[in-house]
């Protein structure tokens, strides 16, 4: 059975006065032409299934190309990129400034190295999570002043195949030919276990379909990490590590207050532009903006320091719960709760004896993608 990609029905344009049943009495008895066939069929450019396959002799003369940016040093056309952090840490307000900035031909949040290449951008933006009182809000403080964007909302779209809602998202994307597609929460589009690595392959699998169909789009995911900050490192990102692995790059955002003002600090990394470290950012009237004379300096909360020195030392070999309290200065229990943080954040992490005399010990066997102890020593 042909595939949809290699099937196209099209009708046939029947006028007043003709007559028959089929496509031969529709040309033999109507006095209409080949041509008028192939005029009705949409032709598609197919790339050569070969296309991407590279001679090295090849690659070693070709200059890198430069990414066909939609804000340089952040996006470009054909990636995907993910919008990380707890709930309620501003991660819709920092999208709805990038949607902003890409509407008006802005710097995305007035920062100097993530400057928009062109403006008046068509965006597409699938929200699920607020409340339309919300958006309506949200929308009315961050994107006056804007055009072509769209936003469907909880219109229930599950990625799936034969989900209509998707369907209709794939309809209007059709017509509507954005630049920009985001997605907000992931959680929202599909169902089953996101540690589930099947599942979130086929999650991501029609969003590869999109780009591959529509290589001037490209894809931002909004996506929830644990509820507490220290509850897992920090940046590491929650379920099945499909997920990072998928993208081209992902921002991460932490909201915090100084004084009287609220504003959010911003740590990304990407495959094709320079790390960014600790951006600060300040809240004002409905936007995520750059004061340079607004600071946040983060200062570790004493479990995450611990959490963190807990992962370098498993790094280094196994180590019995004795002597991990011995070099935290902790409690048994506090171990034992900190081993399971390290879990939840994505840590394979072994344990073996603590029965009939044996001491418990504790091997780490894998850590989450990404994740680099610092270069300090830890104390033994």
């Amino acid at each position: 059975m042909l595939g949809e990609e290699r099937c196209k029905v099209v009708e046939l344009p029947w006028k007043r006065g003709d007559v028959g049943k089929d496509i031969c009495e529709w040309l033999t008895r109507n006095n209409h032409i080949d041509q008028e066939l192939v005029e009705l069929i949409p032709l598609e450019e197919h790339q050569d299934r070969f296309s991407r396959y590279y001679r090295v002799e090849e690659l070693l003369k070709r200059e890198p190309a430069e990414p066909d940016w939609l804000v340089r040093g952040m996006i470009a056309r054909g990636q995907k990129i993910l919008v990380q952090g707890p709930p309620k840490q501003m991660k819709t307000w920092f999208v709805l400034s990038l949607l902003k900035a890409l509407s008006r031909g802005e710097n995305v949040c007035g920062v100097s190295f993530w400057k928009t290449t062109v403006s008046g951008v068509k965006a597409v933006m699938v929200e699920e999570e607020h409340s339309t009182n919300a958006l309506i809000q949200r929308v009315q403080q961050s994107l006056a002043g804007t055009c072509n964007i769209v936003i469907p909302h909880r219109t229930g779209v599950k990625l799936l195949p034969k989900n209509p809602e998707f369907e209709d998202l794939l309809n209007f994307i059709d017509e509507f030919r954005p630049d920009l597609l985001v997605l907000d929460p992931l959680r929202s589009f599909f169902d089953g276990d996101e540690n589930d690595s099947s599942v979130m392959q086929q999650v991501f699998a029609p969003l590869n379909m999109l780009l591959r169909k529509y290589p001037h789009m490209a894809v931002v995911v909004v996506d929830h990490t644990a509820k507490k900050p220290s509850d897992v490192l920090v940046y590491a990102s929650r379920g099945s590590s499909v997920k990072g692995a998928e993208m081209d790059g992902v921002i991460d955002i932490r909201k915090f207050q100084k004084d009287e003002d609220i504003g959010v600090v911003v740590t990304g990394e990407f495959r094709d532009a320079e790390t960014v470290e600790n951006l600060s950012l300040k809240f004002e009237n409905g936007n995520l903006v750059y004061d340079d004379g607004f600071r946040i300096n983060i200062k570790l909360k004493d479990s995450e320091v611990r959490l963190q020195k807990l992962a370098k030392l498993l790094t280094q070999r196994s180590y019995t719960q004795k002597e991990l309290t011995d070099l935290l200065k902790v409690s048994d229990q506090t171990v034992r709760n900190d081993i399971s943080k390290l879990r939840a954040g994505g840590f394979t992490i072994e344990e073996e004896g603590g029965h009939q005399g044996s001491p418990k010990t504790y091997t780490l066997t894998k850590t989450p993608d990404g994740w680099k102890a610092d270069d300090e020593d830890s104390d033994e």
